[in-house]
């Protein structure tokens, strides 16, 4: 059983504009609930204060506690149900899908069951791509499976997700030669998370967080390269030197 609980809109962005309403579908007494809820409203002051902007479509928030109704929840059209078991969300421009961190210990895979401060910034990652998601022109990232990099490194960015023991693999894997060659490449394999988050933290530090913002609506490979002034070849090169560069502790 669910109780649908309905936030005001929210309002105090760093922008001058109001934010859009967030709604909650949630488990009943579920106790990740009230923790994920309060989130919602800290990644969206956190994520409109990163971009400078404020979610302009309302979103509903769904949080579910169980495999089944996760898959129920995605639009079948989406293609990716029965859904595999490492993904606990997914976000587009009006809404937000979540599995419990109380269900992860049944239901999921590459997850600490429970652990409700993963569960936050995997919120703040799928608000992200919310987000993201309204100011594409695509609102769902259809056929922008080459972009990959840039619309999961992002998210993976914002979020916070992009730590040292990330880093550190992602630069371990590039030292011995398995970095992507390509930008539609970089999200793939283990540490795609690694690859693509780094790509743009060195874009927002290269190129400025301006010019980030300016790739919201792009939907190629070749029109974000068109925007930054430089080619894949290029990009990549400079990407894989700034890794490298930095100095990082190694992680298992």
């Amino acid at each position: 059983m669910t109780s649908l609980l309905a936030v005001l809109a929210l309002i105090g962005s760093a922008t001058a504009q109001p934010s859009a309403t967030f709604s909650f579908i949630t488990p009943a007494s579920d106790a990740a609930s009230a923790p994920l809820q309060a989130e919602a409203d800290i990644s969206r002051r956190a994520i409109e204060k990163f971009f400078g902007k404020p979610f302009v479509n309302s979103v509903a928030v769904t949080i579910v506690g169980s495999r089944k109704e996760f898959d129920a929840a995605i639009p079948a059209a989406w293609g990716v149900t029965p859904s595999q078991c490492w993904m606990v969300g997914a976000g587009v421009y009006d809404r937000l899908i979540m599995l419990s961190p109380t269900a992860w210990a049944k239901d999921a895979c590459d997850h600490k069951p429970g652990d409700v401060d993963e569960a936050k910034q995997i919120m703040r990652h799928e608000l992200t791509h919310v987000i993201h998601g309204q100011y594409n022109p695509t609102h769902d990232f259809t056929g922008l499976d080459d972009a990959a990099w840039f619309i999961e490194g992002l998210a993976t960015y914002v979020s916070g997700q992009l730590d040292d023991k990330r880093l550190a693999r992602a630069q371990a894997a590039l030292g011995s030669g398995k970095g992507p060659t390509g930008l539609a490449d970089a999200w793939s394999g283990s540490e795609k998370y690694g690859f693509s988050g780094s790509m743009v933290a060195y874009l927002d530090k290269k190129y400025g967080r301006a010019k980030l913002i300016s790739l919201l609506d792009k939907t190629t490979n070749a029109a974000i390269m068109q925007e930054l002034g430089t080619t894949q070849q290029a990009f990549i090169a400079g990407w894989s030197e700034w890794l490298k560069s930095r100095k990082l502790a190694p992680h298992a």
